[in-house]
């Protein structure tokens, strides 16, 4: 009797041993992230972005941009929240959280050189500029990479509708950022 007792008290921890090796870990992976959109360099724009990483295959966040050199540039300034929705992939970068091909849906709120459009179409006025405010939503498709030591790359384009009447149309969403996730 003792010795069936004592075998069943070693199946079960034997059994149950793997058991302790399936701890979920998915709440220590690191959440926040910051980038600079090196793109914006050739059209003397600075964009820097702040992401959060909610789950594996969603985040949230947040791009400021501003125009350094005034000039023939048309966007002054652009806030743009944003939603990105992951898809992994074979790679090992893609199956990290928060890294891999994916969709953005956002808004943006910018303020447009007026003159850029108007005046130098038309030939009217030529020198007055008005800088005014535009809204709108949009999407666009990207890839991020995240290396083992938490440094981020990311590629990305797409564009959004100006929902303000008698503007630009349209606003540009792109860049090829680099930064860190903490």
């Amino acid at each position: 009797m003792r010795k069936q007792i004592l075998g069943l008290v070693a199946l079960f921890g034997l059994s149950s041993a793997p058991l302790v090796a399936q701890v979920d870990y998915s709440n220590e992976f690191r959440h926040n992230e910051v980038k600079l959109n090196l793109a914006g360099i050739f059209y003397t724009t600075l964009e820097a972005q702040y992401d959060y990483i909610l789950r594996q295959d969603l985040s949230v966040g947040v791009a400021g941009a501003f125009n350094i050199v005034r000039g023939d540039n048309l966007y002054v300034y652009q806030v743009t929240p944003n939603v990105r929705w992951f898809f992994g992939g074979n790679m090992e970068s893609a199956q990290k959280y928060g890294a891999g091909f994916f969709v953005e849906l956002n808004g943006s709120v910018f303020g447009h050189s007026w003159e850029s459009v108007a005046a130098k179409i038309s030939g009217e006025n030529p020198g007055e500029t008005e800088i005014r405010t535009g809204a709108g939503l949009g999407l666009a498709v990207g890839w991020k990479y995240l290396s083992k030591g938490n440094w981020v790359g990311e590629v990305y384009i797409g564009a959004g509708k100006n929902f303000v009447p008698d503007q630009v149309p349209v606003y540009p969403r792109g860049g090829v950022s680099i930064g860190y996730r903490f």
